[in-house]
């Protein structure tokens, strides 16, 4: 692993903000010649961040890792953090917790259930996620401030929040710094700058990361995100406020960054994927899955990068002159044989409905 994150290589005093290392840098990039080739489409590209840590991948150790490092400079004993029932952020946040001693405590509501679902859940029981069921968004939030107001009473430091996906300002300066790292790839010409970059967007972290990074790192390239969440959660409006609200923490530790301010005209938000319900199977994003499969050989799932696939392949129909890059947040890492040495009857029982 490179030790230090290109971000803080070029500003680094922002080395203050906590870090630890998670990430392989850089993650590859890789032509997508034989799927641009079956639908008619220019020069496509792929950030392979589904590799960006050999144990459980895609775009969540970007954003733990400052999570984590600000957790620990902190003498947190472990934090909350909350997602639906097939939550891969709940499976990377088990997964990398484990490295750092932090207990991790998930709040898991409903979506439409499917097998992965049903792994998720097992492989969080089985990687020591303490998980509580809420069912509804509403609880989620009530069971979540009762996990952070019942660890006050525990001999351990209280436990803290690390909100959904990890995206807060903080865990967004993890993708500012993904974006100097592709700037530092297009330098060294291992791919040529992309016209756009696509991207799921469902706690809004990586896309406002990208959009903030880009304009950071002097790259040219539009930032085009999938909704594959509900839109109050996410909107242009609410990607541009958190991609503010992360440079100005950056320039609270580094006046040398640059002043920025976003508004919701300086992205594309992409928004016929999402299917109505955050997890919902769409024909368009399984098409896209079978197609990734067939002819890249890239496993993807139906709830983000499916969707995100489907979204590129369909908004470029219009117009692929220009090279366009598929930013890749899934985990590419098997957990299956976890999952397969865990019973249903070994969770805790609210979660045992759903194998039922």
């Amino acid at each position: 692993m490179n030790d230090t994150p290109y971000l803080i290589k070029r500003f680094p005093k922002l080395a203050k903000l906590g870090w630890r290392e998670l990430v392989s840098r850089p993650t590859p990039v890789q032509g997508m010649h034989s799927l641009a080739e079956a639908h008619n489409l220019g020069e496509l590209w792929i950030k392979r961040d589904d590799l960006s840590n050999s144990g459980y991948g895609g775009n969540k150790p970007r954003k733990l890792e400052f999570l984590f490092g600000d957790l620990l400079d902190k003498g947190s004993s472990g934090f909350v953090t909350t997602g639906g029932i097939g939550t891969n952020h709940g499976v990377a946040c088990a997964f990398h917790a484990r490295s750092f001693g932090l207990r991790c405590h998930v709040v898991l509501f409903d979506q439409p259930l499917t097998d992965h679902c049903r792994k998720a859940l097992k492989i969080m029981h089985s990687l020591g996620a303490e998980m509580h069921w809420a069912g509804n968004y509403a609880m989620t939030a009530i069971k979540t401030l009762g996990v952070m107001a019942g660890s006050r009473f525990s001999a351990d430091p209280p436990v803290r929040l690390v909100l959904p996906g990890g995206s807060n300002a903080l865990g967004t300066v993890g993708f500012v710094d993904a974006a100097f790292e592709l700037a530092d790839q297009v330098a060294a010409k291992e791919l040529p700058e992309p016209k756009r970059i696509y991207c799921a967007v469902g706690s809004c972290g990586t896309c406002a990361g990208l959009l903030a990074g880009t304009r950071l790192a002097g790259l040219k390239t539009e930032i085009v995100g999938v909704q594959v969440a509900p839109g109050f959660v996410v909107n242009p409006k609410a990607i541009a406020h958190l991609a503010n609200r992360t440079i100005d923490l950056m320039r609270s530790v580094d006046d040398s960054v640059p002043q920025m301010e976003f508004t919701r005209n300086d992205l594309r938000l992409l928004t016929d994927q999402y299917g109505g319900e955050y997890g919902r199977v769409t024909e368009a994003g399984q098409r896209a899955v079978d197609d990734a499969m067939e002819y890249e050989q890239l496993r993807l799932e139906t709830t983000y990068t499916g969707k995100a696939m489907a979204g590129m392949l369909a908004d470029l129909k219009d117009d692929s002159r220009f090279p366009s890059l598929f930013w890749n947040t899934y985990n590419s890492v098997d957990l299956s044989s976890i999952a397969e040495q865990v019973s249903c009857e070994e969770l805790p029982t609210p979660f045992r409905r759903f194998f039922r």
